[in-house]
């Protein structure tokens, strides 16, 4: 006979009772994550050749996708998964979690990428501005931190 657990008024059959319940080895590639790589890099690419409204457009709906999806994952998942018993809890992260490690920050280089191609075609992004020096320093310290340099 085939265990479930309740998930909420449903049972999720196929999924052990137990707390302990071998959770099976994490994929850390997932292959569904390819695609969703390769486009927003194929479209900041083609868009840094065309320039012009395309560029703008990639900018903003790459940023758009970071933003929402973040949001998306700390307002709706996270409820939900809070109300999840463990072992459903630890299969849904185990699935979501490969995507998600190249999904986003995809996203994020793709959206700062194209956000640096514009502020230079528009002729904003001068090295000589205070501003621009304090984020290029709060990003080479936060990347320095981020390796666990210090």
């Amino acid at each position: 006979m085939e265990e479930s657990v309740a998930l909420g008024r449903n049972r999720v059959p196929g999924l052990e009772a137990s707390p302990r319940a071998a959770v099976a080895s994490p994929r850390i590639l997932s292959w569904r994550a390819i695609p969703l790589v390769a486009i927003p890099v194929a479209a900041l690419l083609v868009a840094v050749q065309v320039q012009g409204v395309l560029l703008d457009y990639v900018h903003v709906m790459s940023g758009a996708l970071w933003t929402g999806i973040d949001i998306f994952m700390g307002l709706v998942i996270g409820p939900i998964m809070a109300r999840m018993p463990p072992p459903a809890r630890a299969q849904f992260v185990q699935n979501l979690v490969p995507t998600m490690l190249f999904l986003m920050p995809t996203l994020a280089s793709v959206t700062i990428t194209a956000g640096i191609y514009l502020a230079v075609s528009v002729g904003i992004f001068n090295l000589h501005y205070l501003a621009i020096q304090v984020a290029g320093l709060i990003v080479v310290v936060l990347l320095i931190q981020g390796l666990g340099i210090f």
